[in-house]
């Protein structure tokens, strides 16, 4: 996966689904910045972490925690025990 193939962010994970089996609905993805828009938009599951741009939160499914306060290690616990999220 090279740089170039990778622009969107959503390119690069939509690859990586396609190389592992894994399809989108199964996908899930965090972000802060505007550039993970396309990537967020892409996963089933598109998460904002709390410290993100607004307009990152509102393209999410779910705004979890600050990184400071292991937002996205709270979500990826919630997905490995099958727990739902409210969006």
């Amino acid at each position: 996966l090279s740089y170039k193939s990778a622009r969107p962010v959503s390119n690069a994970v939509r690859l990586m689904c396609e190389k592992l089996g894994v399809k989108r609905e199964e996908c899930v993805c965090c972000g802060d910045s505007p550039n993970d828009i396309s990537m967020i938009e892409y996963a089933g599951l598109g998460v904002a972490v709390g410290n993100a741009r607004d307009i990152v939160k509102k393209t999410s499914n779910y705004v979890t925690d600050s990184c400071d306060e292991d937002g996205v290690g709270k979500v990826l616990e919630k997905v490995i025990k099958g727990e739902d999220f409210v969006w």
